[in-house]
């Protein structure tokens, strides 16, 4: 809560107390539920060691990149809130378009030959043998989307106010790496 607040001017106990309300304006927007799921997910990292459960090996995908740095020591807490913070915040402002993101129950191998035919919809996360996530501006990713929901392949749309993980955030890494 410190270390978001030391950066991000706001505390994650707080935003996280009214999480049971209905029109909660902090569930909405990239800038606060970035830096909520990076504490929850170092406090729970945390909480796991100090009761003896010690980890070999941690890692994660996206921001739980940041949270796996912190909890590996490669990043102290204050370094972690620092990145997920101006990360978020970037998310919020300039890369704000017309993303849309959806996870897809399709090998990278089938799916990859579609996407000649959708310049612009990237394979941002492979999760598993069978699970890609998509991602791209949402005037480009929902016609492929509908092409395979017509095919019965199982679509999930993700609820995101950015495409992240493709070539719509280029332009923001010249701020993040500062």
């Amino acid at each position: 809560d410190k270390a978001i607040y030391a950066h991000a001017g706001w505390s994650v106990c707080k935003v996280l107390s009214i999480l049971g309300a209905d029109d909660n304006p902090y569930l909405q927007s990239t800038e606060y539920i970035q830096p909520l799921i990076f504490a929850v997910q170092v406090a729970l990292a945390k909480t796991l060691i100090s009761w003896g459960m010690v980890p070999d090996v941690v890692l994660g995908q996206s921001m739980g990149e940041v949270a796996a740095a912190v909890v590996s020591g490669a990043l102290s807490i204050d370094d972690g809130a620092k990145v997920i913070v101006t990360r978020s915040r970037l998310a919020s402002g300039d890369a704000s378009t017309d993303g849309a993101m959806a996870t897809v129950e399709m090998s990278a191998e089938k799916i990859e030959p579609l996407l000649v035919r959708h310049p612009g919809v990237t394979i941002a996360v492979y999760q598993s043998p069978t699970h890609v996530v998509l991602s791209g501006q949402a005037t480009i990713l929902e016609p492929l989307l509908l092409e395979l929901e017509a095919d019965d392949c199982r679509i999930q749309r993700i609820a995101v106010d950015y495409a992240s993980h493709c070539e719509e955030v280029d332009p923001l890494l010249p701020q993040l790496n500062q």
